[in-house]
Parts: C-alpha cells; sequence; structure tokens
C-alpha cells in the first residue's frame, strides 16, 4: 500500500466518468484491492465533489468514512475488489455511472472511447509492440471500452441473465425471455453434463502418492488422535469416484459479481507489470452447454469438497472469507482450528482425490444419497498467479502479494521442483522425464519427501473469484463398507 497523494484535485471530475475510474481514484497502488485506508482517505475528497460527478440526482455522498466501509466490505473483508465496489456504490450510493468492465465476453471489441474534439475513429484495441497498454491509434487500454462496459451495473445484470438463459435452451424467444426462476440449484439430467462430470472425477484421480494428514486416522477419522496414531493408521484412499447425481447451481447475481471480477482482473493482467504466466490445472475442462473457460486470466474449474450442508450454503451465498482454509485442515487433538498451509483463504484442487479428503458423507437427503460423499465443482479467476514451490514461504507475506501486490492467487505447488530435487538426492528405481516447460499440474511424481506435498492447491482471498457452479453426489470406490 502507497500513501494516498492528490496533486491535482480539481482535475478529479473529469477522470471520473466510469465506477471503474471510481475504483482506481481509490487505489492509487493499482493492487486491485482497496485497503481500509486508502478507503478513508479517498473518501474525504470524494464527498466535496457534485452529485452530479456520480451521475446522482440531488444527493451527495453522506456518512461517515467508517460507515460506508462498512457498508461497503462488512466484518469479514479487510480489502475491497472492484466488484463489491461496484455493487456498493449502486445499491447503497445510488451511483449511476456506467461500470466500465465488461463481465460478459472478454473478447469482445474494444472501441477507442477517447475523444478530444472528436471521437478517435479506432474500433478495436490493438496493443502496440513496444507497449502492450497503448493501442496503435495511440490512446490507453484503458480508454477502450466494449458497448457492455459502457452498461450500468443493473443493465448488464438482465443482459447476462438473458445470456445465461439461453446456454443450453436454444435462443428462442420463448425460452429467451421467460420469467426468470428463484436462485436455487436444479438437477442435471442432460447426458452429455454427467459424463464431462463424470470425467473430471475420474481424471483428475491420483492413484499414487495421493496420502496426507487431512484424509485422517483409520481408527480415529480426523481430528482425533495424535500424529503419531494417524501416520501408523492411514485412512485409506478410494481407488475412484462414481457420479451418482449432480445439481446445477443457478444465482445469477453470484455470477454477475464473478463475472465482473473476472473482466476486472482481466483488465488488470493487460496492463500490470509482471508477465501473465499461463496455469493449467488438469480439472481445467469445458463442460456441454456452459460457457467456455478463458485460459487468458486463467478462468478454472477446481474442485472443493464439503458437507452437503456448506455446498447448498455456498452456492446461495458463495464462501465465507473469515478463518476461510481452517475447518477442515489438520490440526492437534483440541485445537478448534488449524493453520492452513498458505494461509488463510478459499482453498481448490485440481485432483478430485485432494478434494475428496474434506467431503463428508451426507446423511438424510434422497435414497440415491444414501454413502454418498459431495463435493463442489467452482469456475474460479486465478489471474496473475504467486506460484510457491520452495519450502522457503510465509502466509502471512502470501497474502499481502494478493491484496496489496500484483497477484490474484496463490498456486501452493511443491511437488515439481522439490520432488526432482528429493529424485537427485536418492536416485529413482524408475526413471521418468517431464517435457512440460509451462506449469501444468498433476505432473508425474518422485520419491517421497518430508516437507514434499503430493497434491498442488490454489487460494484466493476473494470469494469473488469464485462461482460454485456444480454440487457433485459421489460414492467413493475400493473402499471397505
Amino acid at each position: 500500500m502507497v500513501g494516498i497523494r492528490w496533486s491535482s484535485f480539481c482535475s478529479v471530475t473529469r477522470l471520473i466518468s466510469r465506477r471503474r475510474d471510481l475504483f482506481n481514484f481509490c487505489d492509487p497502488d493499482e493492487s486491485g484491492n482497496i485497503s481500509k485506508e486508502e478507503f478513508q482517505g479517498a473518501w474525504d475528497l470524494l464527498v466535496d465533489l457534485p452529485p452530479e460527478v456520480f451521475g446522482m440526482e440531488g444527493t451527495s455522498l453522506k456518512g461517515s468514512p467508517e460507515q460506508a466501509w462498512e457498508a461497503a466490505a462488512g466484518d469479514e473483508r479487510s480489502h475491497l475488489t472492484f466488484a463489491q465496489f461496484a455493487k456498493w456504490a449502486a445499491a447503497d450510493m445510488k451511483i449511476q455511472l456506467p461500470v466500465g468492465v465488461d463481465p460478459s465476453d472478454t473478447a469482445a471489441d474494444r472501441p477507442c472511447r477517447f475523444q478530444y474534439k472528436d471521437r478517435c475513429p479506432c474500433v478495436n484495441f490493438k496493443a502496440t509492440a513496444a507497449n502492450p497498454t497503448m493501442c496503435e491509434c495511440g490512446h490507453k487500454s484503458s480508454a477502450h471500452l466494449s458497448d457492455v462496459a459502457l452498461m450500468t451495473q443493473e443493465e448488464q445484470e438482465v443482459l447476462n441473465k438473458l445470456k445465461r438463459r439461453a446456454l443450453g435452451r436454444g435462443a428462442s424467444k420463448t425460452s429467451l425471455f421467460a420469467p426468470a426462476r428463484k436462485p436455487g440449484v436444479t438437477f442435471v439430467t442432460d447426458p452429455e453434463v454427467l459424463a464431462a462430470l463424470q470425467e473430471l472425477l475420474s481424471q483428475t484421480h491420483k492413484d499414487h502418492d495421493n496420502w496426507t494428514r487431512d484424509r485422517g486416522c483409520a481408527l480415529h477419522g480426523r481430528h482425533r488422535c495424535e500424529a503419531s496414531c494417524l501416520f501408523r493408521h492411514r485412512a485409506p484412499v478410494p481407488t475412484g469416484y462414481k457420479l451418482i447425481r449432480a445439481e446445477r447451481n443457478r444465482n445469477p447475481a453470484l455470477y454477475h459479481t464473478y463475472a465482473t471480477t473476472r473482466g476486472a482482473i482481466k483488465q488488470e493482467t493487460i496492463i500490470g507489470s509482471l508477465p501473465f504466466v499461463t496455469v493449467s490445472p488438469k480439472s481445467a475442462c469445458d463442460i456441454p452447454h456452459e460457457e467456455s473457460l478463458d485460459p487468458q486470466v486463467n478462468e478454472w474449474r477446481l474442485l472443493h469438497g464439503t458437507s452437503l450442508q456448506a455446498c447448498k450454503g455456498i452456492c446461495a451465498s458463495n464462501f465465507r472469507l473469515k478463518m476461510a482454509g481452517s475447518g477442515a485442515t489438520w490440526k492437534e487433538p483440541g485445537m478448534g482450528t488449524g493453520r492452513p498451509l498458505y494461509g488463510y483463504g478459499v482453498y481448490c484442487a485440481e485432483s478430485s482425490t485432494k478434494a475428496d479428503e474434506y467431503a463428508e458423507e451426507i446423511r438424510g437427503g434422497l435414497p440415491s444419497d444414501e454413502g454418498c460423499h459431495a463435493m463442489l465443482v467452482c469456475r474460479v479467476v486465478g489471474g496473475l498467479c504467486r506460484i510457491v514451490d520452495t519450502n522457503e514461504f510465509d502466509p502471512d507475506d502470501l497474502r499481502q502479494d494478493v491484496l496489496d501486490g500484483p497477484y490474484h492467487s496463490v498456486l501452493g505447488d511443491r511437488v515439481v521442483k522439490l520432488k526432482m530435487l528429493a529424485a537427485q538426492a536418492t536416485p529413482p528405481t524408475t526413471s521418468h522425464t517431464r517435457s512440460h516447460i509451462h506449469v501444468t499440474l498433476l505432473a508425474p511424481c518422485g520419491h517421497d519427501g518430508a516437507a514434499v506435498k503430493p497434491f498442488r492447491e490454489i487460494v484466493v482471498h476473494d470469494n469473488n473469484q469464485i462461482f460454485p457452479e456444480f454440487i457433485l453426489y459421489y460414492k467413493r470406490l475400493g473402499i471397505p463398507e
């Protein structure tokens, strides 16, 4: 976080024409997150601006900065993201500025909106070879906006609902404009979708080097015995998973917030100072009749195991950030919470075997659910990924790299490099080679090492980067009854 210094306050009225501009005004270090200190420093200046700057009719910004922060961030957030900021600006402050971010299509044409005497004739942004943030027309990337980005948030939500409703149903007038149903979950009946979800479970299962202490003890379960007992009596790992049924999450408001976040992160990766590195999880597959993933912003499908009750709650209102990642983490007997490896945040896995460690057996429900466990399939936007591939890291520093730095997520990858070092120290009985230069998850593993983890995990600190898409009801295979 850098100090807020506004050298030309009189020019602010000319700079703020979109909610994205207003957000950037409050984010002087361009981290993509606004701290409480930054918000309060900007608020003291914003309240003095005339209401027409914000598209407000007859009223100005009111209240104290503390009250405004509480309304925008709540009690769980230490920083404010653009999606949360834009929602607060519209709902609480009645700011009617266009959003300035296109949540629907990151590949849409972005005409230049710069205007001095006449508007620039550029019809789409095309970066120069020397500077990826500058268009060949001579104007910055931030001056190029799609038609959707110029809509208000309410207009974007209507458009997004129409697009989502058309997916998988055809674009007939009857289906496109039928009354929207209430948010909730619906049964997945499409054979293609069910087959793709089964493939996701099967292809990301790891059949070797696949036990961690989070799976628990065969005698006492999880969190109920000393580490010595845990390692002597390891709980068996399933040999596979059979999908019994699935539910799709219908939550347009949650998805719009996610899509807005994805669009904002796409902008930040374009204008950022760090090179963009593509990360390709094994689970990042497309699902029939669903919007394709965007690899240019590291959009993935990832897995999260938990209880069915938690799955339903997450689909309704997303993950809770307070102490996220600590509940299912291994802890000493008698301790209420554990300390997650990469710090507090929402943890997702690219392996069904890893996610299954935290899944709980379903109690009650439909007869077909008997003996099943529950797992979420989530869309996640990773953006610039902070890759951790050594033992030398501080969880608090990782969090700051995301909240006050240029990164959007953390990839805990203590498999490839440390396994290779372990293999060099102890010659393997069988040899293997790695042909992938880019980051590819579920790469071959070498010998066991005390500090080596058999799975990679991805951590995000903003739940708006996640959309819980499906609930999977599945049975574990190869486990004695």
